[in-house]
């Protein structure tokens, strides 16, 4: 897995979320001490977990694995209540 920091290269965007309970943070791997604002896109029919990792803030989504650089196209249906996303290559 490439790891994307904890800043987005695009827009600079710090991806650390509230700190997680003292009392929580055992349960997490060792030495986090934060929640991640980073959200992860898992594409049905593909790979069985994230394929994808989108900044909260500007939008711009990568590849889980290379790091490669991707867009999103969001829909909002007018008669639902859910997001489909679409993964296009740049």
């Amino acid at each position: 897995m490439k790891d994307m920091g904890r800043y987005c290269p695009l827009c600079q965007s710090d991806w650390q979320g509230l700190e997680i309970p003292i009392e929580h943070q055992k349960n997490y791997a060792e030495g986090t001490t934060h929640f991640s604002r980073l959200i992860g896109i898992e594409i049905q029919g593909g790979y069985d977990g994230v394929s994808y990792w989108k900044c909260p803030d500007c939008g711009a989504t990568w590849d889980r694995f290379t790091g490669e650089l991707h867009t999103i196209m969001i829909t909002i249906p007018a008669s639902s209540s859910f997001l489909c996303e679409r993964v296009e290559k740049l």
